[in-house]
């Protein structure tokens, strides 16, 4: 893009007038004829005007006009330097090697102002469509400075934007705007050849426009096509950081889900271990309660024996069984020799009888203290993995309650997502039958691109339009449009030639900064800067009472300098009557007083004696 850094005039004997622009905003306000216009002349000149700079009272003894712009990165900062009786221009480098320009197109040489400029916009040796025959004409900087150059002629003017206003230039005008939103020179062609169209019924050119008609209707209120590519790769990227953050949580969440699985197998495990020692510890009571009872059996034995002095008797004293030795011949044979003795060795067998059940009862008893030990252990395992089961679902809770909301979003995002890919899929369908409508017309059997612009990009630049001028808080800004035929902008369904000055001048600002906005974006041939010249001196809301002395908009005023410092994306320069206060904060501000409070203007300096000729900007 070039960027215009300052702008001297000089002459000599006396000191140089200069003012430096900001890469963003400039506003130069203050009085009528301080200079503030003539500036926009002087720009103009250097650019290659044919006209001769008119000569201000206060500024007779300046002859030369000098532009430092950066063309390109790859050049550094340049002097163009141009005398006003002159027809040549002075490119000086940064190294101050010099060569010399013409001021006026050539499309033989490339040592003029025109190529050069076309060059650094991406537009060198472009040829545009002058007339409905076919005939084309070399596109030079001077057709584009009706693209960037707003002087109040124009802007209050109602000749559309970008149109000289005569009528036999209106072809090549509005072929220059469709082919840099095309983003492509036309053709060249053979001149006085007449455009001839491919034979196709009338009914397959009525399903053409129905589609591209129907297609722009699902779209009018859609994103343009840069909009929503900026949107989609905006929230592919937010899917991406949303799905990256979700990754950790779902670990979190696997994890949360294991722990409680195997807290819950090992909780199972125990108790069911619980189960079966406590089955066991049943079964080993009643058995020790059977070994309890042959205690207390063999204690009544132990003192019977010497009461009854153990006459014969056909049972066992010991266990109570019966001692027939031919029935029983081994089960008692011991309790039966026993039996045979006296009391005292009763006695003893009592004894040796106690001793073994004591022993069985006393490994019953250590077996049933492990076993309560391990009951115990079952018991507390069961125990911790509930409450393992109780933290780990709180784990779970806890990462689902971060999962859940991001998988929300990211479900929201990909709808979206899903319906950005459906618009843009409806451009490219435009695309395709827009093509297709171009490929139907020929010049002698060549290719010759349509005259009117294509309804995509037409919609595309109403969308800009529109959204500028809501940024501009302009009511009825969704209702702006281009109209086609002409190329001017319609506001609440009235031509901007048919408003008067002030909704005239804004609909004119608003064309120009969008048509540059868009361009940049986009990356199409531009110059990337815009010069306005009484953008809003003489609009009124409807909202402004009638009676009131201000003219701007307060609103209106704020919200156009605040776009173009915040959100504009090249350069402006912009030279109104009023201050636009607080606006601007970005850029640079200069106030022409016409006074001796201050700068008087362009060239004047304070009477104070004060010999700087430029007031420090705000």
């Amino acid at each position: 893009m070039i960027w215009i850094k300052s702008i001297t005039a000089t002459g000599a004997g006396v000191a140089a007038a200069s003012l430096e622009f900001a890469q963003g905003l400039t506003v130069v306000h203050g009085a009528s004829d301080t200079g503030k216009s003539y500036l926009l002349d002087l720009i103009d000149f250097v650019f290659g005007s044919q006209a001769d700079i008119r000569v201000l009272p206060e500024a007779k003894e300046f002859t030369a006009v000098e532009m430092v712009c950066q063309v390109s990165e790859s050049e550094g900062l340049e002097t163009f330097r141009r005398r006003f009786d002159s027809k040549t221009i002075e490119r000086v480098s940064e190294d101050s090697s010099s060569r010399s320009l013409k001021t006026r197109h050539s499309v033989s040489a490339s040592d003029n102002i025109s190529r050069l400029m076309l060059a650094a916009m991406g537009a060198d040796e472009w040829v545009v469509i002058r007339n409905q025959n076919g005939d084309t004409d070399t596109v030079s900087f001077r057709d584009v400075l009706h693209l960037v150059l707003g002087d109040e002629d124009g802007v209050l003017g109602k000749a559309p934007p970008f149109s000289s206003g005569k009528f036999e230039t209106g072809t090549k005008e509005r072929s220059l705007v469709r082919c840099i939103l095309n983003g492509a020179s036309d053709p060249a062609q053979v001149k006085g050849a007449r455009i001839k169209e491919k034979a196709l019924s009338k009914e397959q050119r009525k399903l053409l426009d129905r589609l591209m008609g129907r297609l722009l209707g699902e779209l009018e209120n859609e994103p343009s096509r840069i909009e929503a590519e900026g949107m989609r790769q905006k929230l592919a990227a937010a899917v991406e950081e949303r799905s990256a953050h979700l990754e950790p949580a779902l670990q979190e969440l696997d994890s949360a889900l294991q722990s409680r699985s195997d807290v819950s197998a090992s909780g199972a495990a125990a108790s069911s271990r619980a189960a079966e020692i406590s089955e066991s510890l049943a079964r080993f009571e009643v058995l020790n309660a059977q070994y309890q009872s042959d205690m207390e059996r063999l204690d009544v034995v132990e003192e019977g024996a010497l009461i009854l002095n153990l006459h014969e008797t056909s049972t066992c004293a010991l266990c109570g069984q019966s001692l027939d030795v031919e029935t029983e011949p081994t089960a008692h044979a011991e309790h039966a020799i026993h039996a045979d003795q006296n009391d005292g060795s009763i006695a003893d067998a009592v004894r040796r009888e106690r001793f073994r059940i004591e022993m069985l009862t006393d490994g019953l008893r250590s077996t049933m203290r492990e076993l309560e030990e391990e009951l115990s252990a079952a018991q507390g395992a069961a125990q911790d993995a509930q409450l393992a089961i109780l933290a780990a679902t709180s784990r779970l809770a806890a990462a689902e309650g971060v999962v859940a909301p991001v998988r929300t979003e990211i479900a929201e995002l990909s709808q979206k997502l899903a319906s950005l890919d459906t618009t843009l899929a409806k451009y490219e369908q435009l695309d395709s039958i827009d093509e297709f409508r171009s490929e139907i017309q020929n010049i002698e059997g060549q290719q010759l691109p349509n005259l009117q612009m294509s309804p995509v990009a037409l919609s595309e630049y109403s969308k800009e339009v529109a959204r500028v001028l809501a940024a501009w808080s302009v009511p009825g800004a969704s209702t702006a449009h281009i109209v086609p035929e002409t190329l001017e902008a319609s506001l609440e369904g009235k031509r901007r030639s048919e408003r008067g000055k002030g909704v005239r001048a804004i609909l004119y600002a608003a064309q120009v900064v969008a048509f540059a906005q868009l361009c940049i974006r986009k990356g199409l041939p531009h110059p990337g800067f815009v010069v306005l010249d009484s953008p809003l001196v003489t609009y009124k809301s409807p909202k402004v009472e009638k009676g009131d002395t201000e003219l701007i908009d307060d609103e209106v005023g704020y919200a156009f300098y605040r776009y173009l410092d915040q959100e504009f994306l090249g350069q402006a320069i912009v030279f109104e009557n009023v201050d636009p206060g607080q606006s601007v904060t970005r850029g640079t501000t200069y106030e022409f007083s016409g006074n001796d409070s201050g700068r008087w203007g362009f060239y004047k300096v304070a009477a104070s004696g004060d010999e700087s000729l430029g007031s420090p900007p705000k």
